[in-house]
């Protein structure tokens, strides 16, 4: 069960985000410690949607982060996320629902034993430090846009 901490902190953290990129939507699901994030621009200049999944506490690690329907945030389509490239993005269906390679999801660090030890994770602002490296990730020059792949 989430603690009323975590959910403040969680509804804290949203609406400093909401101040931080006012061009962007943030909505918190009502159970957990979910964020649905829509409307983050790529450096390709697409624009994404995905969901971050805590879980019920933040004490647990990174968090699950898989891209979504913007409208939906339905989870495990190929159209929703980046086409590339391979070495970060690990899309649906032949990867689950999909997982980022990054030390910084739970996803991540299930597939590499070798990153649960290295303390790149900071609870104190958990939503803030997964928010800034998605987007900085999207920001890479070999994330093509998704109209060339089309």
């Amino acid at each position: 069960m989430t603690t009323v901490v975590d959910r403040a902190l969680l509804e804290a953290q949203v609406e400093i985000l909401r101040v931080r990129y006012p061009q962007e939507g943030f909505t918190i699901a009502p159970e957990g410690l979910i964020v649905h994030h829509c409307g983050i621009p790529s450096r390709a200049g697409d624009h994404y949607a995905v969901q971050y999944d805590f879980g019920t506490t933040f004490d647990a690690g990174p968090p699950s982060v898989i891209f979504c329907d913007p409208a939906t945030f339905a989870l495990g389509q190929a159209k929703d996320w980046p086409p590339g490239p391979d070495r970060l993005f690990k899309l649906p269906p032949t990867n689950g629902l999909g997982w980022i390679c990054t030390p910084m999801t739970r996803e991540g660090r299930a597939n590499h034993a070798e990153w649960a030890a290295i303390g790149l994770w900071e609870p104190t602002r958990p939503l803030e430090s997964i928010v800034g490296a998605i987007r900085e990730v999207l920001q890479f020059p070999d994330v093509p846009s998704r109209l060339a792949t089309a």
